[in-house]
């Protein structure tokens, strides 16, 4: 067996030390998105939450003997929590292209946008449409 110069040798390493920083930025990046749809969870849960609260009691609200339920005070928790639900959401979203930008600019590779940033920018819109039919009456809610 012939002996590797230690250039040869060192190119190994160089390739191998490459090689395992590029997969530490994929796990980065892998668990950034984790993160994000740990937070969209959340957000989906209180949005889903704060609308059937509010839904359950306007129905409620326009049954025979239930006219007198207040209608503020579960809509303004149903409103509340379906803020709580978006503001997380955008503020997890806004951390996530930061610590992405972050770690492309770190790194010098360009990151693709990942299936769990379009959904929450998906899901913050619907939050924010759904705030705006509930204060204003409008919409397909």
């Amino acid at each position: 067996m012939p002996q590797r110069s230690s250039n040869e040798l060192a190119q190994d390493r160089t390739e191998m030390a490459d090689s395992r920083t590029n997969l530490a930025l994929e796990r980065s990046i892998m668990a950034a998105d984790r993160t994000l749809m740990a937070v969209m969870r959340t957000s989906v849960s209180l949005i889903g939450f704060g609308f059937t609260l509010y839904k359950f009691f306007e129905y409620m609200r326009k049954q025979s003997g239930f006219e007198s339920l207040p209608s503020f005070g579960p809509r303004n928790l149903g409103l509340a929590m379906i803020f709580l639900g978006a503001v997380m959401l955008f503020i997890s979203t806004w951390q996530h292209i930061v610590y992405s930008r972050k770690l492309s600019a770190v790194s010098g590779h360009r990151f693709p946008i990942s299936a769990s940033m379009i959904g929450s920018i998906v899901m913050f819109v619907i939050g924010f449409l759904t705030i705006l039919s509930i204060l204003f009456r409008i919409g397909p809610f």
